[in-house]
């Protein structure tokens, strides 16, 4: 009985020249992008503060790895307080128009904003964050820039302009208020209400004089009203 073909053992070299090509084709190559000059496009502005020139890396992918490995990162960031792999930034949503957001890969030095350290953080137009803390002197400095669209602008100063005015106007009219004297309180009218005829002169209606008068016994009252109240009492 023949014995059976041993199996195909997978060529490792072979593997390892694979995966090697497929990391490196995924990488970004942000040397051969060239923008229209009219495009809108997020960008990461990294801006090492030991004075080394800033590179400006549009963001046109869904997620970029950020670090010091060249062999791993998409945006390579060759400072010292950089992990390997630091961080990572991708987009909200798989909207095209969505924001990124950047998140720390468990680097050594962190990220940070405004000398707070963040694990996960939605990018707003402006934001400026740290690789490493800020206060070391060779950190990394990160921008992100995402303008809104000019009709956003103006509607935006436009709604902050009708506020401004809308607060203007009840300051003014609150100051005015102030000038008007309520105390003491005017006086009430006391008394019944005549009206007049169109004349201004004839009441339509004379106004009655009798005083209001409490009764103390019930032999002051009229005669019917005992009348009816027994009338009441035998229906």
């Amino acid at each position: 009985m023949a014995s059976p073909p041993p199996p195909n053992r997978p060529n490792s070299f072979v593997k390892t020249v694979t995966r090697l090509v497929q990391a490196v084709q995924a990488r970004v190559d942000f040397s051969h992008l060239a923008l229209r000059p009219n495009a809108r496009v997020p960008k990461l502005l990294i801006a090492p503060l030991d004075g080394t020139p800033s590179k400006t890396y549009p963001l046109l992918g869904d997620r970029y790895l950020i670090g010091r490995s060249s062999q791993k990162c998409d945006i390579v960031v060759s400072n010292p307080v950089v992990s390997q792999v630091h961080g990572s930034i991708y987009r909200e949503n798989p909207q095209p128009n969505a924001g990124f957001v950047i998140e720390d890969q468990k680097s050594t030095n962190g990220i940070y904003i405004s000398k707070r350290r963040i694990k996960t953080l939605p990018l707003r137009h402006g934001d400026v964050l740290t690789l490493g803390p800020p206060d070391l002197a060779n950190a990394v400095r990160l921008e992100y820039q995402n303008p809104p669209p000019r009709y956003v602008l103006v509607l935006r100063r436009t709604l902050y302009g009708f506020t401004g005015i809308t607060a203007l106007i009840a300051l003014w009219i609150l100051a005015e208020w102030q000038k008007v004297s309520v105390f003491p309180l005017p006086e009430s009218i006391q008394g019944p209400v005549i009206v007049y005829a169109q004349d201004g002169i004839t009441p339509l209606r004379q106004s009655s004089k009798e005083a209001h008068v409490e009764f103390s016994r019930l032999s002051d009252f009229p005669p019917y009203l005992p009348q009816a109240v027994m009338a009441s009492e035998d229906s």
